[in-house]
């Protein structure tokens, strides 16, 4: 049978994540390498590390493996170990590469939790033998292979001497995850390495930006058919100005989640206006506490940019007014033109309203919680709605509250 399209997909989901942990791979190292390094992507290897120190060069040629089927891919009979192996050992011999001064390097996001061939070279500097037990381990093999998909680098490998190979072995390491990887702890890793947890920045969204350099680069160098180098020297640079872009802003801005809402400030928005104005248009559970989050946010994060930055209070009426206006015209088409039910028309104004963030001293928030936190302030304050009928439903559920 053909392959399915799920399998097809998940296939290509899994090549894509492969391609991606190598552009982590490059920011890691040139975040940690001497600044007269050179760090590339796809040329003699996946990517290839030339560490210079002084006089000194190393070589890291750089095999990245990383899965999301959590199969480890240094396995003894797995396709990707024969094919580093083979790779370089082609490699040494065609370029004629100082085996000395080079490090072979398989990188993964995938941890063995079984034994591995491959692994046991870690015991390398306590127990010498270790090399002749795995050239050993890997013939055996190859001589009892029946395997058409290592075939071709099984014959391969055995182009080459018992010397050629021990030689290779001598100068293989393994970087692995201890546990599970988690790409969110490698990347505050590289967050750290840069310096960017040093000021209050918005650090996620530089890296963001260096990640789209890189790619973006790789693929301009490509399209002319270079090679893509990169030095230290080149991401510092990019990652000053990227901090000096931020500074020229009237604000910095905040991830959400890096602005805590407590569940005690939660459950007093439950009540609120702008609250009510989401229950008659029949929102759902969450969509209601995200907007109390939302609201709540935008709420800091505006009381903080006029205690810290260059943001006025004219600024900040201006920009609730530039979004009641977008509201406005929305709320006027919707109302003449949309012939569904008086709660739905409601829902697909406020889901339209929401989609324009307006800008804030000329610059359009990167975050959407200021946006709807700012929409939700102004249906609180009754200046805003989103029920064709808000205001007669508003006011009559008001004065049955003033009532009681």
């Amino acid at each position: 049978m053909g392959e399915s399209l799920s399998d097809y997909l998940y296939a290509a989901k899994g090549q894509m994540y492969g391609y991606l942990y190598q552009i982590d791979r490059v920011l890691y190292w040139l975040s940690v390498s001497p600044e007269n390094s050179i760090v590339s992507i796809e040329t003699d290897d996946d990517v290839v590390i030339r560490l210079q120190q002084g006089e000194n060069i190393t070589t890291i040629y750089e095999q990245d493996k990383a899965s999301i089927k959590k199969k480890y891919p240094f396995s003894n009979s797995n396709k990707n170990l024969w094919k580093s192996i083979t790779n370089w050992l082609t490699l040494i011999k065609t370029k004629n590469i100082d085996v000395a001064n080079s490090k072979f390097l398989l990188a993964t996001n995938i941890s063995c939790k079984g034994n591995s061939i491959i692994k046991s070279l870690s015991s390398a500097s306590v127990d010498k033998n270790i090399y002749n037990t795995v050239y050993q381990e890997l013939t055996d093999i190859a001589n009892n292979n029946k395997s058409k998909t290592l075939l071709p680098y099984i014959d391969k490998f055995k182009e080459y001497s018992k010397e050629d190979v021990v030689g290779l072995l001598k100068r293989i390491e393994l970087c692995e995850c201890h546990k599970n990887y988690d790409r969110q702890n490698f990347i505050e890793q590289i967050i750290q390495n840069l310096y960017l947890k040093d000021d209050e920045i918005p650090y996620y969204d530089i890296m963001n930006s260096l990640y789209g350099w890189i790619v973006n680069t790789c693929l301009s160098l490509w399209e002319k058919d270079s090679d893509s180098l990169f030095t230290p020297k080149m991401l510092w640079k990019k990652r000053d100005f990227l901090k000096q872009q931020i500074a020229l802003k009237p604000f910095i801005e905040q991830a959400a989640d890096l602005i805590p809402v407590t569940s005690y400030e939660q459950e007093k928005e439950k009540g609120s206006t702008f609250v009510k104005q989401l229950d008659i248009i029949e929102a759902g559970e969450d969509e209601k506490l995200k907007a109390i989050q939302d609201f709540l946010r935008a709420k800091q994060e505006k009381h903080k940019y006029a205690l810290n930055a260059n943001i006025t209070q004219s600024h900040i009426i201006a920009y609730e007014e530039g979004l009641k206006e977008n509201w406005q015209q929305v709320f006027w088409k919707h109302k003449r033109l949309n012939k569904n039910t008086p709660a739905d028309i409601g829902y697909e104004v406020y889901c339209e309203t929401l989609k324009y963030k307006g800008k804030l001293a000329g610059i359009e928030p990167t975050y959407n919680y200021l946006s709807n936190g700012s929409y939700h302030k102004l249906a609180n304050s009754l200046l805003i709605g989103w029920h064709p009928d808000w205001q007669n439903i508003i006011n009559k559920y008001e004065t049955n509250i003033g009532n009681r």
